[in-house]
């Protein structure tokens, strides 16, 4: 079993969680939470999505419990939900740079 996997981890709850990653509006508005907490409003403007879209797509993430909500006035306010979130965004950048590196230098000079 891999290191810090435990028996307990329902794998149901394993997958629902990277199916919430696995679009990619959500994962650009995931990468954008990483850096601080955004609202609705900036985070359309910031992926050029419909307000509308961001928000049901931020509903996703929160159901999957990867972003949390705070609502002051009309204003609702997202950020990521804890450091373990993060640490999974930077991971996935990081295989993705990593799988891009490897079949870039895999055709050789030019």
């Amino acid at each position: 079993m891999a290191k810090g996997v435990t028996r307990t981890a329902c794998p149901d709850s394993v997958a629902a969680v990277f199916a919430a990653l696995g679009s990619p509006t959500r994962m650009a508005l995931m990468v954008r939470l990483v850096d601080r907490p955004y609202s609705v409003n900036e985070l359309a403007a910031a992926v050029g999505a419909k307000q509308a879209n961001v928000s049901q797509q931020l509903g996703l993430l929160k159901q999957a419990g990867l972003v949390t909500s705070v609502r002051t006035g009309t204003t609702v306010t997202y950020s990521t939900d804890g450091p373990e979130v993060n640490r999974i965004i930077a991971l996935a950048l990081q295989l993705l740079r990593g799988i891009v590196s490897r079949r870039y230098t895999s055709f050789g000079p030019a």
